[in-house]
């Protein structure tokens, strides 16, 4: 696992995070064990989704290894009202709970390692 900056990119510009799975396997983990409710997780996930909306430089697919990120849009705190919405919109999705876990697993994976930056 490693983070390198774009060689195509200005250091400001976007940055490459390469996806350790078993890092996000762990924190996945972390997550279940934590026994929240259906709502708490979805609100976790809406709240990440919402941080790294405007960072991701493109959508997250599953299988993938990398992703580029624009540290500097990172979305520090997101809007109480936003975050409602996404929550609700998640919600009608009928997203599995260990999906909810991994997804909030990848995100908060790249939001600690784009930090680091």
């Amino acid at each position: 696992m490693s983070i390198k900056k774009s060689s195509q990119q200005p250091p400001s510009g976007p940055v490459v995070v390469e996806l350790d799975e078993a890092r996000i396997r762990t924190i996945a983990y972390l997550l279940f064990e934590q026994k929240k409710s259906y709502e708490d997780y979805i609100t976790m996930l809406a709240e990440v989704e919402i941080k790294l909306s405007k960072a991701l430089v493109e959508s997250l697919k599953a299988g993938q290894s990398i992703v580029r990120i624009i540290p500097s849009k990172i979305i520090n705190v997101p809007d109480k009202a936003e975050i409602k919405k996404r929550v609700e919109a998640l919600a009608k999705e009928g997203i599995k709970i260990q999906d909810i876990h991994w997804f909030i697993a990848v995100r908060q994976f790249i939001l600690e390692e784009a930090r680091k930056l």
